[in-house]
């Protein structure tokens, strides 16, 4: 009797088919958002017009905030590309 169940379960087992895995690696290119480009903040400079202390000062934040939305871009792009 174990005989007989022996050979079935080799039979049943020679039956079953593994399935097949494949890897495929696909590229996805990063949100257009990301790839816009990021624009440069104006210079405070006025026909006729003195520029201030605080004209510069505006507008180094302004440029420092342009570059902090860069390097987040930049950041994010080579994240998704990992």
């Amino acid at each position: 009797m174990k005989k007989i169940f022996f050979f079935l379960s080799i039979f049943l087992l020679s039956c079953t088919k593994s399935p097949a895995y494949t890897t495929d690696i696909v590229k996805i290119s990063p949100p257009e958002i990301f790839l816009q480009e990021v624009p440069m903040p104006a210079l405070p400079i006025e026909l006729g017009q003195a520029v201030t202390n605080q004209d510069l000062l505006f507008y180094t934040l302004s440029l420092e905030q342009s570059l902090t939305l860069c390097n987040a871009k930049l950041s994010a792009i080579q994240k998704s590309m990992e």
